[in-house]
């Protein structure tokens, strides 16, 4: 055997031998242990654009250095630590990876590394990272749509289409569709119209609320949140007047220091504001009623006997025969003025007296059976030109106790005589 065979033969052992080294788990750790880099891998895109649509098929080709086999390829979408794709390759250096039916969550920047695999596995610092496109408009084969994410004035008009492709290199145009046209308009939700009475003169009537005489009172107009300022009009039909305040944060309150019977009638609100230099009103809210009343408190109806003469039975009050008794009228201070009216059930009678400091005094000189029955007090009085009488106040019911003398009833004819007289010259 010649030299020069043996020297081939050396020469492919040796080869060999140097395969199977870098193979082996031996290689990957003196490539650790020797302190060596692993060089980064070059990726590049194998499509020849990086803007893609929605369904469509993205290729990479990640490329190792040569010689370092059999390994791992990984390709990553941006820093996320999970492989998005992963391929083994024993022979080759490079692989392809494919992304498919790529939507707008793989828009971003992707990377490749390589990995030695074994029971210590190595792997390569990441690639430099390319990036892809996904076009946002939703598009189908035959179709694609078109989104407005805020429709603004400069949108409206008339729009069309046209379909443009390429066949053979050569750019061919459709003809234009047929226009659409639409408007943009600025459509304001129906305010809301409420009625307060912070020092508590509303009640609740049978057509709505109604406000006490000379009490102040609010309505407030608000609506809910579309658009920022804009302002409120106040619309009383009672007297065809308008009151505008500023809308802050989304509603105003429009004040009535006193309450008065002008002020009865139905309100309602609009709200207006701008919106890109034009002015857009809303709906009339629904329509407020508002009523103002006088309400009078139930008078209070008491019996005192100045000269000694009354007696308190059960249930009754009982006045001696003979005695001067008084009844009195007085009701909590709510108006000046006013009038008092002492009803006697016993006779149907109804006597009058004016209202002093929101009380006044019915006097009888002398008791007489006939003076038995139910007494009630009714307070009468004028508010703005109009009448209000209160609740009748409860029942006094009143005995007379003691015999008559014989001549007691001319000495009470005399007696009633003159207190008629007075009463009359002083009344």
């Amino acid at each position: 055997m010649g030299l020069g065979h043996i020297t081939v033969v050396m020469v492919k052992m040796l080869v060999s031998s140097v395969q199977m080294i870098l193979r082996s788990d031996w290689s990957v750790g003196m490539v650790v242990a020797l302190g060596g880099q692993m060089s980064k891998p070059t990726l590049s895109r194998v499509s020849s654009y990086s803007t893609l649509s929605p369904g469509e098929v993205v290729k990479f080709k990640c490329i190792a250095p040569p010689g370092v086999c059999p390994i791992e390829f990984h390709l990553y979408k941006g820093s996320a630590g999970t492989p998005l794709v992963q391929r083994s390759q024993s022979t080759q250096s490079s692989v392809v990876l494919t992304v498919s039916n790529v939507d707008t969550s793989h828009q971003g920047s992707y990377s490749c590394l390589y990995r030695i695999p074994g029971s210590q596995p190595v792997s390569s610092p990441r690639s430099s990272s390319i990036d892809i496109t996904i076009e946002t408009r939703n598009a189908s084969p035959n179709s694609a749509t078109f989104t407005f994410p805020a429709v603004d004035f400069v949108h409206h008009g008339a729009y069309h289409c046209q379909y443009k492709t390429r066949v053979s290199d050569r750019p061919f145009s459709s003809p234009q569709s047929d226009s659409v046209s639409f408007s943009v308009i600025v459509v304001l939700l129906q305010p809301n119209i409420s009625l307060s009475d912070p020092a508590g003169g509303m009640i609740w009537g049978h057509q709505g609320p109604e406000v006490m005489w000379g009490h102040n009172f609010t309505i407030t107009c608000s609506t809910p949140p579309q658009y920022p300022g804009g302002i409120f009009h106040l619309t009383f039909t009672g007297s065809n007047s308008n009151e505008t305040q500023a809308a802050v944060n989304h509603s105003a309150s429009f004040p009535f220091p006193a309450a008065e019977f002008s002020h009865q009638g139905n309100y309602s609100c609009v709200y207006e504001t701008t919106v890109s230099t034009r002015s857009f009103s809303s709906p009339q809210s629904e329509l407020l009623s508002v009523m103002v009343t006088v309400v009078l408190l139930q008078p209070n109806i008491s019996l005192s006997a100045p000269g000694g003469g009354m007696i308190w039975g059960h249930p009754e009050s009982e006045v001696i025969w003979g005695y001067n008794f008084t009844i009195t009228c007085s009701t909590p201070p709510q108006y000046p003025g006013g009038v008092f009216h002492l009803t006697f059930t016993g006779s149907n009678s109804n006597e009058t007296q004016a209202a002093v400091n929101h009380s006044a005094s019915f006097l009888f000189p002398a008791a007489e059976f006939s003076h038995q029955g139910n007494y009630s007090c009714v307070y009468e009085t004028t508010v703005s030109t109009l009448n209000f009488s209160s609740p009748q106040s409860e029942l006094l019911p009143l005995m007379v106790r003691g015999k008559e003398p014989t001549w007691r009833p001319v000495l009470s004819t005399i007696t009633n005589f003159y207190e008629y007289i007075f009463q009359r010259a002083y009344r």
